[in-house]
């Protein structure tokens, strides 16, 4: 096991200050055109999987809690709350399984924190740059913890979906419901209690319920905190806190180091020179697969040589 935290770097207030300050007129205009995708592409994912039965029997069981709200529930024909739309909303996003993944992370973002600013932004009447803006940072914070706890939170079984997006969905809810710093840390120390999910669900309902419970979590936790519930202010790098219990004792420095240095929401989000072949693909392959998968593909096609470079790797996150 690796030694026990020692940093005593304030993670926790770092992540904290930028999900609070991160300017939307900073954000590059190429991250901005890839949430846009996301956005999109996973409200399409959500409506394709209400057919599905884990959303429907997800659905039935809001809709008997008769919670009110004004967030929309995709496909069922009811509102609630902001929490519970986005839990039923990411469980349909997350059944199809096709999705923007973060090869480097090993997970996706998109089928928590488009489901979280949706429900929010409705609640909220948040403008589009707005939802945008905090979906990307949501992505942002839980890209970098997760880069902060690798390879040792999935190597203990943990399934980094359910577990890293709490924190991105409850920066993403509190940054619409308009946070300071100090709100912002209790949010993330709420989320971080409720932080949880295993791999073994993979192939089970139960593993698109972390897409959506991970967004009512992190939407439940910045709530709490808007009306003064507290938690931990430094909960990431505390002793006994996140990095503690989920990276083996990690000091965590690359959380803070590469923020937004690059940003890390879409991990193709570079721009290659195409050839007709390529646009061909694209066009072709956009229609059954996620605009990430398909510029990986065609980014790996470009930089192999010869077709005995080719490897697989298959992880189900």
């Amino acid at each position: 096991m690796a030694s026990v935290t020692s940093s005593r770097v304030a993670i926790t207030e770092g992540l904290a200050r930028f999900a609070v300050s991160m300017r939307g007129d900073d954000i590059p205009p190429d991250v901005v055109m890839h949430a846009k995708r996301s956005f999109l592409g996973t409200l399409g994912l959500a409506i394709g999987g209400t057919v599905e039965s884990a959303p429907r029997i997800l659905g039935e069981h809001v809709r008997e809690l008769g919670l009110r709200g004004e967030s929309t529930v995709i496909g069922q024909a009811f509102k609630c709350d902001a929490a519970h739309a986005a839990l039923v909303n990411g469980v349909a996003a997350d059944t199809i399984r096709e999705r923007d993944p973060s090869f480097e992370h090993m997970t996706h973002r998109s089928v928590t924190l488009a489901p979280t600013v949706w429900a929010v932004g409705e609640q909220t009447r948040a403008s589009g740059a707005d939802v945008l803006a905090a979906q990307i940072v949501g992505t942002e914070v839980a890209n970098k913890i997760g880069a902060g706890v690798e390879p040792a939170l999935q190597l203990r079984g943990w399934h980094p979906l359910a577990v890293l997006n709490t924190f991105g969905a409850a920066a993403a809810a509190g940054r619409l419901l308009g946070f300071d710093v100090p709100r912002m840390q209790n949010a993330f120390g709420i989320a971080a209690g409720e932080a949880s999910g295993m791999r073994v669900a993979n192939c089970t309902m139960a593993k698109a319920m972390g897409a959506g419970r991970s967004a009512r979590d992190g939407i439940r936790a910045a709530i709490l905190a808007s009306m003064g519930f507290t938690g931990p202010m430094d909960v990431i790098e505390a002793r006994d806190g996140f990095l503690q219990t989920f990276g083996d004792g990690v000091n965590g420095d690359p959380i803070l180091e590469h923020l937004v240095a690059p940003f890390s929401c879409w991990d193709q989000s570079a721009s290659p020179t195409w050839t007709d072949v390529v646009e061909k693909f694209r066009g072709n392959a956009e229609a059954t697969m996620s605009a990430a998968e398909v510029d990986a593909v065609v980014t790996t096609v470009e930089r192999l040589e010869r077709l005995s470079d080719i490897r697989m790797l298959m992880s189900l996150v």
